[in-house]
C-alpha cells in the first residue's frame, strides 16, 4: 500500500506541476482503494482537498470481522497495522483534506 500511496502522489504532483492552481479529490470504490487514499493524503495532507469512498469500510475491523479472506485484501493484512493505525487515525493525519466514506460494504 505504501508503493501505491508513493504512486498515487506522484500522479499528483505531476498533475500539479502542470496546473499549480489545480484542486484534487480523489474517488476510490473498495476498501483497498480507500485505504490506498487515505494513506497518501496521511502522508501528504496539502495533496488532496478530499476523499469520495464508495463501498468502503469504517474501520479494519471489518477485515477480521467480516471474515473478509486474505487473499483478497492481502495488502491489509500487515503486521500490527490495526493496531497502529485505523481510518480514524490516517483522517486526523490527512487533516484538513476530508475523507468521507459514502458507501460502506455489508
Amino acid at each position: 500500500m505504501g508503493l501505491q500511496a508513493a504512486q498515487q502522489l506522484s500522479v499528483i504532483g505531476w498533475l500539479r506541476a502542470k496546473n499549480s492552481s489545480v484542486t484534487v479529490q480523489v474517488q476510490t470504490e473498495g476498501i483497498s482503494s480507500q485505504m490506498v487514499a487515505a494513506i497518501a493524503a496521511a502522508l501528504d495532507s496539502k495533496a488532496v482537498m478530499r476523499i469520495e469512498s464508495h463501498n468502503g469500510m469504517k474501520s479494519l475491523r471489518y477485515l477480521l470481522d467480516a471474515h473478509v479472506p486474505m487473499r483478497t485484501a492481502t495488502e491489509m493484512f500487515c503486521l500490527d497495522l490495526l493496531k497502529e493505525f485505523d481510518l480514524d487515525t490516517l483522517a486526523a493525519l490527512a487533516s484538513p483534506a476530508k475523507i468521507e466514506t459514502v458507501s460502506y460494504l455489508k
